[in-house]
């Protein structure tokens, strides 16, 4: 079952492990959803949260339940959209590569696992930032979430602020490794659009090859060369070489070969 809550700004009072967590919204925010929707500023956090990133949602993995409860209050006070999963297995089913936000996985029961979510979702080509919510001593886990690429790890008891900082750290991660996706997906479609012919010129126009030894490994003319070259710059978009060499750089046309080389997620 998935339970959807879009939540308003209020000021509450946090239950159990998560407490004393809203003063940091600024003096009568609480009373304007207006506001609330453009200006939070948390504590420790580097600056302002971008309003996309408000509506960004966090996806609650909590298979016990008994938290619920915390978790609106805590949300419900920024405004965050929340989705709450029941079990991690329906959580992984749900969530797919277009969504936005993060993930966080409360591990207290023990057939949570929060590194395992993460990695199902890899699999999935889901890219959101984990969070593992976990109960105190377990270094060994902490350490093995974090290199396993988990985006933070709390243990219990946290308070409430430590949570909203890792959850707002965590989408703006996820909205900057979009963005940068986004332009490389935008970059691949242009590539896209060149010939065979034209990728044979485009491989070693950026290692440096000058036209006549182009032309001499195809067994073309240099005079067809620049040709070709003037058709790979336009469909690129680049308006130079080094531009050019750019863009391969970004999508790593540089690496030896060409196995593996396409679009991505």
């Amino acid at each position: 079952m998935v339970w959807t809550l879009v939540v308003a700004a209020r000021s509450v009072a946090m239950p159990g492990a998560l407490h004393n967590t809203v003063d940091f919204l600024p003096k009568g925010i609480a009373e304007s959803p207006a506001t609330a929707h453009s200006l939070f500023r948390c504590r420790g956090m580097r600056g302002m949260v971008e309003p996309q990133d408000i509506t960004s949602t966090v996806y609650v993995i909590d298979s016990a339940g008994s938290n619920l409860p915390a978790y609106d209050a805590l949300f419900s006070s920024v405004h965050l959209q929340v989705e709450y999963f029941s079990s991690a297995s329906e959580g992984v089913r749900s969530l797919n590569r277009f969504h936005r936000g993060c993930v966080v996985v409360d591990t207290t029961a023990p057939e949570v696992d929060g590194v395992s979510v993460l990695q199902q979702l890899r699999r999935r080509g889901v890219r959101l930032p984990v969070i593992v919510l976990s109960l105190p001593g377990d270094v060994a886990g902490a350490v093995f979430a974090m290199k396993s690429g988990c985006a933070d790890y709390l243990e219990k008891p946290y308070s409430g602020q430590m949570l909203l900082d890792s959850v707002y750290e965590a989408m703006e991660e996820d909205w900057r490794q979009e963005r940068s996706r986004s332009a490389k997906r935008e970059l691949w479609g242009r590539l896209e659009t060149l010939t065979p012919r034209e990728w044979e010129v485009l491989l070693p126009m950026i290692r440096g090859r000058s036209n006549v030894e182009i032309a001499a490994n195809l067994g073309v003319s240099p005079r067809t060369v620049e040709v070709y070259r003037s058709r790979v710059l336009a469909k690129s978009g680049a308006v130079n070489l080094p531009e050019l060499i750019r863009i391969a750089m970004r999508l790593d046309l540089l690496s030896d070969g060409r196995a593996g080389i396409g679009p991505g997620e």
